[in-house]
């Protein structure tokens, strides 16, 4: 996070990895989704590349689609967004193109789907000391983070917007029993006499 924060990956990961939002899901997000005066962000709509891009009003399942509370550090990314959005209209004027999109280049186009990966992939590569990490791998690591911090797996699976229970416990169990070793470890000796 502190090597991106100069570039503009840094907005979108800080995005993706509270929510732990998918690619297509992240580049999907439009201005409409966010409510500032109740303090929500809507997961209802994606971006993604198949040969071509594809948009939609859905997301992979149902369950997909979710509200989220829009937390302090994202609500000041897109307000800093949205201003820079609107010096760029202003600027250019019939030059810029308002797509509705919350990540967007210069002139209001939505940055393309695979955007996040190929920068997270350059910004990889020029520090080599990082661990080769995948841009799905963003959401990986925030399931992880959760249930470091003792979130259930059903709160995880819901935050994710995993279809069910059983997707995120497939996924991430080996992280869990991690979790369950360091617990019973502190057990050691309790009833040693």
């Amino acid at each position: 996070m502190e090597l991106s924060e100069e570039t503009p990956l840094h907005d979108i990961m800080v995005v993706t990895l509270y929510y732990g939002l998918r690619r297509s899901e992240c580049m999907g997000l439009r201005w409409i989704d966010v409510d500032f005066d109740r303090g929500t962000i809507t997961i209802q709509h994606t971006r993604t590349l198949n040969g071509v891009i594809v948009e939609k009003d859905r997301t992979k399942t149902q369950s997909n689609n979710r509200v989220y509370p829009l937390i302090d550090e994202v609500r000041n990314i897109l307000l800093k967004l949205k201003r820079e959005q609107e010096r760029q209209k202003d600027l250019l004027l019939n030059k810029y193109t308002d797509s509705g999109y919350i990540f967007v280049n210069d002139f209001g186009v939505p940055c393309h789907p695979s955007y996040p990966t190929q920068m997270l992939y350059k910004l990889i590569k020029k520090h080599p000391e990082l661990k080769h990490l995948t841009y799905h791998g963003l959401r990986h690591s925030v399931a992880s983070l959760l249930l470091v911090r003792g979130w259930s797996m059903k709160e995880i699976s819901e935050w994710l917007g995993h279809s069910n229970i059983h997707i995120t416990m497939n996924l991430y169990t080996h992280i869990d029993m991690a979790s369950k070793r360091e617990r019973a470890e502190a057990l050691n000796g309790l009833f040693a006499g």
